[in-house]
């Protein structure tokens, strides 16, 4: 069983807690995306104002708490450099060591 708690007032944090564990996720600040998961498991009319203590089922937690720290891996960008962009030492001109070391220079 899952219990939803948001305190007095429109900028307050949500918190889900787990009834059986008495485990808490806060969820943050109320969103809309948050409210419509709410709303589609229960009946009742919230307002964002009000104090709540509401039972949710174990589906809409799960929602709910996929909400708390969104992760997204970073789209790695595999595209080759043109061969004129490489960055290349004129030919008879000094190499420095450092360049050579990390890699500008191949």
């Amino acid at each position: 069983m899952y219990s939803i708690t948001k305190s007095k007032g429109s900028n307050q944090n949500v918190i889900l807690t787990n009834t059986d564990t008495m485990a808490n996720i806060n969820l943050g600040k109320i969103t809309i995306p948050m409210l419509d998961m709410i709303k589609e498991d229960l009946t009742t009319e919230l307002t964002m104002a009000e104090e709540w203590t509401l039972n949710v089922s174990a589906e809409a937690a799960s929602k709910l708490s996929k909400l708390a720290m969104p992760m997204k891996k970073p789209i790695r960008d595999q595209k080759k450099k043109p061969e004129d962009k490489v960055n290349r030492p004129a030919p008879g001109a000094d190499v420095d060591l450092f360049n050579l070391i990390y890699g500008s220079v191949e």
